[in-house]
């Protein structure tokens, strides 16, 4: 069983705990309350991107690729906290040197609120050391700029920003 913290709207902590449950209808998204999600954006010293592809079984985008890590921050943690956590439990990769990018708050279609906080890790890992989680993630690979605005998925909330590190990196 898996606790997150409840949060209003404003990312007040509302001293109420939310209990993971497998349906995305929850009764807490009807009392207005959110929780926290981190996303890890990974970024290798050579330019490509750590994808990983989404467990066959998981809800929402089974078996697609994905850019990064991420998921939901556990009761008592931050963001920030959280994204470490993540990005080791679905990658391997141990890094406390994450670039906080952009913060959103959003209720989904299924009135679910979440506070989401974007990271970026810029790793010089070796790229054959990825280690999957399982029940989350089943394979990764390593894309470059272009096949990355080719076809992976990538979630609305971060499209944007790796466009705009792509754009940022080509400057440089």
């Amino acid at each position: 069983m898996e606790i997150w913290d409840g949060y209003t709207v404003d990312k007040q902590l509302a001293g109420v705990d939310i209990i993971r449950e497998e349906e995305f209808t929850r009764e807490w998204s009807s009392l207005g309350l959110y929780h926290l999600v981190s996303d890890i954006i990974v970024r290798h010293s050579d330019g490509t991107w750590l994808v990983m592809q989404r467990d066959f079984a998981k809800e929402g985008h089974p078996g697609e690729w994905e850019l990064g890590a991420g998921g939901s921050v556990l009761k008592g943690e931050s963001a920030y906290q959280g994204a470490v956590r993540e990005l080791y439990e679905e990658t391997g990769i141990a890094s406390d040197e994450l670039t906080l990018l952009k913060e959103i708050t959003t209720v989904h279609s299924n009135g679910v609120g979440v506070h989401y906080s974007i990271y970026l890790c810029e790793t010089d890992v070796s790229k054959t050391a990825i280690k999957l989680q399982a029940g989350e993630t089943v394979d990764f690979k390593w894309l470059t700029d272009d096949e990355i605005r080719e076809g992976a998925y990538i979630p609305d909330r971060s499209r944007d920003l790796i466009l705009q590190l792509m754009e940022e990196k080509d400057a440089h």
